[in-house]
């Protein structure tokens, strides 16, 4: 059945092992989507994934993966009955809801496992470094093995309000005084940024993380910004 063999491979791209599980594979599938898996977990935990060259070979890394995924998909089905069976469609439903509840619990909590999160630049206060509508990957392991260092740009919270702030590590100016372990934070832009200047030091374990690149950025309407993305910082 042609219309069950395109099926098969489209729903395998969509979501990794899929479409071995609507033909009754059920191993091939777990096995499909571990080795996806894995390779993105071997590209964070390697911090590779904060250079542009560790997104590079993510995506080569999937295209290899996706074009071996679907030639084994071929040869499997070439040993099975082809057709429509309630069973394995209601199994293929159950794995695609798995895999969707672990990719949402995993990016929700990608900042423990993983060790870095992304975080939006709302504001120009730290142009002309970060431009409003950018997305930057945060490091969030950095600061549990080193202490940070003038010159990072770190993502961190105030005691008094929830929010993420973005700024730099700074020296203090002269006759301030700063505790142990507190940081002076300040914008590249003074003249529209809300730091330490106002709000006090900020002590380390408000510090969420140094930014390591941005993502890609986005303007008002939602549209991507020529040349904003993989950039290191």
């Amino acid at each position: 059945m042609r219309l069950f063999f395109w099926i098969s491979t489209l729903v395998n791209l969509t979501i990794p092992g899929t479409g071995f599980a609507l033909i009754g594979a059920y191993r091939h599938a777990v096995a499909t989507h571990c080795l996806f898996v894995l390779s993105v977990v071997m590209v964070c935990w390697s911090r590779w994934i904060f250079e542009p060259e560790g997104w590079l070979a993510l995506l080569l890394l999937f295209l290899v993966l996706h074009t071996v995924s679907i030639y084994h998909l071929l040869s499997v089905m070439k040993h099975r009955t082809p057709g429509w069976r309630w069973r394995n469609i209601g199994i293929a439903l159950a794995f695609v809801s798995v895999v969707l509840g672990a990719v949402y619990y995993g990016f929700m909590t990608k900042d423990r496992w993983l060790g870095l999160h992304i975080f939006y630049v709302p504001s120009q206060s730290m142009q002309p470094t970060l431009m409003p509508g950018d997305f930057i990957l945060i490091d969030t392991w950095a600061y549990g093995n080193a202490a940070p260092e003038y010159g990072d740009i770190a993502v961190f919270t105030r005691a008094s309000r929830p929010e993420y702030l973005v700024k730099r590590v700074s020296q203090a100016p002269n006759k301030t005084e700063v505790a142990t372990d507190h940081y002076y934070m300040t914008g590249d832009n003074p003249s529209h940024s809300t730091d330490s200047r106002q709000f006090g030091t900020i002590p380390r374990d408000r510090l969420i993380g140094p930014a390591r690149m941005v993502l890609f950025a986005l303007d008002r309407q939602l549209k991507p910004v020529a040349g904003r993305w993989l950039i290191e910082l």
